[in-house]
């Protein structure tokens, strides 16, 4: 997953991510927390990717539908953003 800070971060920034399960009622939590620090020189780009088992994603009789949530926290260690990616949907 990819994506850009929404603030400018002129010091050290941490992004945070889970790997979620969409469900009707309640999502579950498929892996994560997963952290990497960032240096910042203003508005921040960021990378993050996690390999993950098929039978881990597999979390549904059928389709199902993941997505990343993301937290990006100052060097102070306070939640400044956070995000969802898009939904990916396949059988895994």
């Amino acid at each position: 997953m990819s994506g850009t800070t929404a603030r400018s971060y002129y010091d050290r920034y941490m992004v945070e991510f889970r790997v979620w399960g969409d469900d009707e009622w309640s999502d579950d939590l498929l892996g994560g927390p997963y952290r990497t620090y960032y240096e910042g020189l203003g508005q921040g780009s960021y990378s993050v990717g996690v390999c993950m088992n098929s039978s881990t994603l597999n979390e549904d009789v059928g389709l199902d539908d993941i997505y990343a949530g993301v937290r990006i926290y100052n060097a102070s260690g306070v939640n400044t953003e956070t995000a969802e990616s898009n939904r990916w949907y396949g059988y895994f």
